[in-house]
């Protein structure tokens, strides 16, 4: 019997919110404490406003748009003809009307906010060895049974897979031989912004870092390994100083990542927003249509486009007015987190429980995978271990570290085919060769099954 740990109630505040799947709960290990991560904050918080210009008239009429923007004093941000939209900040207090006073659709361009982490380097005493000294506390891998799928010679070599994320260090000693630091991009549109430069804002915990180790830490001599060892992974920053994001950066970054070649994307985060009813709603969904359209548009170039399901103990199957993006892609697959209960090194444990804050029901979750869990004191050894700055290793636990277990199986399977498997092939050779846990067929913790390397590659 599939044994579950208690799903923690979550609270909205105010009428709308938006929070990041990558961290709003994301628990870090100081220690036997952890810190939750604050989950929501305004839209907007300063004069200049971002704004989605849609509609057939953006393509048409775009240099009576631009002179109109420019006349405004706004700047444009972004133009995305294959969407027919465009992204422009301005402080204009009319700039909404006078837009659409050329029958141009306008909408917020929302802003999705991370906290800055709190996490803490924690040192731990591992025995010496050869290569990896932390791969005897990665449980994860264990759990997934990736040791058994490069033994039969995959690692995901020949693979490009893009992390859409927060920062990069780019040369930590576990991970600079798989970054290609050539056309990793910044799309963070603010002045003083660098697009070559994908470096995290402070010297402190970087979530991209994090999640890069998971997928394809370097087998080497260096702390631990990642899922696909040998893949090259592509950093996309997306992420501003104050940990804000909007919906156009992303998808220019997910546009980017297909058009050079990814056959992975990696988005450990999202956003919650109330459907609500109106002229709000309508805008609401506008944006969120921008995701689906980008997303949409790298499967259409061959990649698997995998995203965290959220750390809100969120029932999908009764979210009523809530919208859950860009894991509602029906283009992308959808990851819930699993996790130990209280592991040791020296005890053996189940590896597949459903987590204390993961988001699930069968409506959504596609997989499951180890994200990780803080839930009882003491439980250190529970949560992902990783790079996360410069040279140290952080335990992190949430979706954002399960979905680069399946981003980085996913790797070892295209690795396998040659290079190219279309998306819908992935999925189905992902649900055939995933372990069916919890209720028989598709489960409302675990999608299709936890996500089984070894039997993925055979």
């Amino acid at each position: 019997m599939q044994h579950f740990k208690p799903i923690k109630p979550i609270l909205l505040a105010g009428f709308f919110s938006l929070s990041m799947a990558s961290c709003h709960k994301e628990k870090v290990a100081t220690g036997i404490s952890q810190t939750d991560i604050p989950t929501t904050q305004s839209t907007v918080t300063t004069t200049t406003v971002a704004y989605l210009l849609g509609g057939n008239k953006v393509n048409t009429h775009t240099a009576q748009i631009r002179q109109k923007i420019a006349d405004l004093g706004a700047t444009e941000t972004a133009y995305l003809p294959n969407f027919k939209m465009m992204a422009v900040r301005s402080a204009h207090p009319q700039f909404k009307t006078e837009l659409e006073a050329l029958n141009v659709h306008v909408s917020l361009d929302f802003q999705v906010v991370k906290s800055a982490s709190q996490a803490q380097i924690r040192t731990l005493s591992v025995a010496n060895s050869a290569t990896n000294p932390f791969f005897p506390i990665q449980w994860n891998l264990k759990a997934i049974e990736a040791p058994a799928a490069w033994a039969l010679g995959y690692r995901g070599q020949g693979v490009r897979v893009a992390v859409v994320d927060d920062g990069f260090f780019l040369n930590h000693p576990d991970l600079t031989a798989n970054f290609n630091h050539t056309l990793g991009r910044n799309f963070v549109q603010l002045s003083g912004e660098n697009p070559l430069d994908v470096t995290p804002y402070s010297t402190g915990f970087s979530h991209g870092t994090h999640v890069s180790g998971i997928i394809a830490a370097a087998d080497n001599t260096e702390g631990i390994v990642g899922v696909a060892p040998q893949a090259e992974l592509l950093p996309l920053k997306v992420f501003g100083a104050q940990g804000e994001a909007q919906i156009s950066w992303i998808a220019q970054a997910i546009v980017y990542a297909a058009d050079q070649g990814a056959k992975v994307i990696n988005l450990s985060l999202g956003g919650i927003v109330l459907k609500g009813s109106g002229s709000f709603a309508t805008g609401t969904q506008f944006g969120i249509a921008l995701y689906h359209q980008a997303i949409q548009y790298a499967a259409t170039q061959g990649a698997t486009v995998i995203c965290a399901a959220g750390n809100d103990a969120l029932d999908f199957d009764h979210t009523g007015s809530l919208e859950v993006f860009p894991s509602g892609s029906p283009h992308a697959l959808c990851i819930s987190a699993t996790s130990p209960s209280n592991w040791l090194p020296t005890v053996v444990s189940n590896l597949d429980i459903p987590t204390s804050y993961t988001n699930f029901g069968t409506s959504r979750i596609d997989f499951a995978a180890p994200g990780g869990d803080f839930d009882v004191p003491g439980e250190l050894y529970d949560g992902i271990y990783s790079p996360g700055d410069a040279t140290n290793y952080y335990f992190v636990a949430g979706t954002s570290q399960a979905a680069p277990h399946v981003t980085g199986v996913v790797a070892l399977m295209i690795g396998k085919n040659g290079g190219s498997m279309s998306p819908a092939h992935v999925k189905t050779k992902l649900r055939q060769s995933a372990d069916d846990l919890g209720s028989n067929g598709k489960d409302k913790y675990f999608g299709y099954g936890r996500v089984n390397a070894l039997k993925a590659v055979q």
